[in-house]
């Protein structure tokens, strides 16, 4: 059985080329899955969802800003999978990148969202 993991959104700031992302990252699964994969999408959009694939014993993933829109309410959720098959889904978290800040105004640094966990049964 795989523990359950527990995501968090982070979104960090570059500050050399003032381009955001969210990172994805989770505790470390001791039942050593192959891997875990992220889903993503505009909210209420089609039934296609972007995926990040991510190889154990990797914990993060990086959706980088080119992917999102400004302003725009997304969609996160993740599976893990290995030998035994997968994982149930978590449940969807919903995320809107920041806008444009105008000059002199900045973002945190970080900016934390925990995803639910992810269920242990496996299919």
């Amino acid at each position: 059985m795989f523990k359950k993991i527990i995501l968090a959104i982070l979104l960090t700031l570059f500050a050399a080329s003032s381009a955001m992302a969210v990172t994805l990252a989770w505790d470390a699964n001791t039942d050593d899955p192959t891997g875990y994969q992220v889903y993503f999408r505009l909210k209420g959009g089609t039934d296609v969802w972007n995926t990040a694939p991510v190889l154990h014993p990797t914990t993060t993933v990086t959706v980088e800003d080119k992917y999102l829109e400004p302003e725009v309410i997304y969609e996160f959720w993740a599976i893990a999978y290995g030998k035994m098959g997968t994982s149930g889904p978590s449940n969807i978290l919903e995320y809107t990148r920041p806008g444009y800040q105008p000059p002199g105004e900045t973002l945190p640094p970080e900016y934390t969202i925990t995803l639910p966990q992810i269920p242990e049964n496996f299919k």
